[in-house]
């Protein structure tokens, strides 16, 4: 090969960094409370501490964000933790400013290359606690890019812990974006996930948890704020009885950051549900909408609980959605209601999980009447009960073996 086309080759897959206005992974500065170019200023990065990175969506109306609201952030989380740990912040603005109609390819695009500017920049062998949060469109950035990073695809090939991804108010009503796969493919690798909406989500996307908040805006990092500086700590219930005798450990927004926990565990301000204690799992898709905010801290209820997880593999048939031992008709029936009539929580999710693809939506009910009346052949384990054997978010709270 010559000397001009291996060079090529070698530079084409280097991180983008040939035009200075152009390098996109920024830092703050505790000194000047200012971003700078991490690619140029390594030592700010301090890898004793944890880090936390915030993107911004589409920015066809506010081109400012980097220095708007994602600054104020930035500072706040400064403040609030006395000047320490790393803050960074992805700016793309030129990709997301909504001219090509493109933005979901250039949002994956930019993961990408986030996560190489990442592998680039953090020291070999920091393993602090991470934190995501990306906003509107960002938010397929940062989950594609933590996907990159904890098992790479298309990217260099070093692996770095995320613990957390914040999701605030992602994009579900405007660009048809399913980020559930991902999503199970990050808490198969121990990320955390919260989803905070606002008045474009509607989808759980498999969130670990999911905040209704209060109000009515896209612009959901504002109340995230309040938890930041401390204006607000979040109270939280459950049962949903809005009565302050049954709270629970732990709060929402910036209170439960693995960024304030430290990497020792980083976990522990996570919402803590008493009856999850033995699981070692972090509850799936709960949601959480208000039930007062007249004075002082707000408090949420718990509207549904959907599953805590089990470190202990139950043993479980498939197909039986309503686990009463038998392979028939109602469990398709069974799960159609949850899935669309909002019926009790499933205590076995992966038994209704039919097709064994890790998610529970229609295909599943679909799935129950093929092998019912068709010869489609039922995964394991069928017709005998016994332990998953394949790996998922899914899980089983309860089922007894006939």
């Amino acid at each position: 090969m010559k000397k001009s086309a291996f060079l090529f080759v070698f530079l084409s897959h280097l991180p983008m960094y040939a035009q200075e206005d152009r390098l996109q992974l920024k830092i703050l500065s505790h000194n000047s409370r200012q971003w700078e170019n991490l690619h140029e200023n390594i030592p700010l990065f301090d890898e004793s501490a944890a880090t936390c990175l915030i993107t911004h969506g589409w920015t066809l109306f506010f081109n400012e964000q980097l220095n708007g609201w994602m600054l104020d952030i930035a500072r706040d989380i400064s403040t609030r933790t006395d000047k320490s740990g790393n803050i960074l912040a992805w700016e793309w603005i030129e990709e997301a400013d909504g001219s090509n109609n493109g933005e979901n390819e250039s949002a994956r695009e930019q993961a990408v290359l986030l996560a190489d500017a990442l592998k680039t920049s953090v020291p070999i062998g920091y393993d602090k606690a991470m934190h995501f949060m990306g906003h509107s469109l960002g938010t397929i950035l940062v989950t594609h890019a933590a996907r990159e990073l904890v098992d790479p695809v298309n990217s260099l090939q070093r692996v770095i812990r995320v613990h957390q991804i914040t999701l605030w108010d992602p994009l579900d009503t405007i660009i048809l974006v399913d980020l559930a796969p991902i999503v199970s493919i990050l808490r198969r690798n121990m990320v955390y996930v919260d989803l905070y909406r606002g008045i474009t989500s509607v989808n759980d996307n498999r969130a670990n948890l999911i905040v209704n908040v209060p109000g009515v805006s896209h612009s959901v990092y504002n109340w995230y704020a309040t938890t930041i500086t401390g204006e607000n700590t979040p109270v939280v219930i459950y049962p949903k009885q809005c009565i302050n005798d049954n709270i629970l450990s732990g709060s929402l927004g910036f209170e439960n950051s693995v960024f304030l926990a430290g990497s020792e565990n980083p976990y522990e301000r996570m919402i803590h549900f008493p009856e999850c204690d033995n699981t070692e799992s972090m509850l799936f898709a709960s949601k959480i909408s208000i039930c007062q905010a007249d004075t002082g801290d707000e408090v949420f209820g718990i509207d549904e609980r959907r599953h805590c997880g089990n470190a202990t593999e139950l043993e479980f048939v498939r197909g039986d959605s309503n686990t009463d031992g038998d392979f028939n008709l109602s469990d398709t029936i069974r799960l159609l209601d949850v899935l669309f009539r909002g019926g009790d929580p499933l205590t076995c999710a992966d038994a209704a999980d039919a097709n064994d693809d890790g998610l529970l939506d229609i295909s599943d009910a679909v799935f129950i009447l093929l092998v019912l009346f068709s010869d489609n052949e039922m995964p394991l384990p069928f017709p005998d009960a016994g332990p998953d054997p394949t790996d998922d978010p899914l899980g089983c709270e309860n089922y007894t073996v006939p």
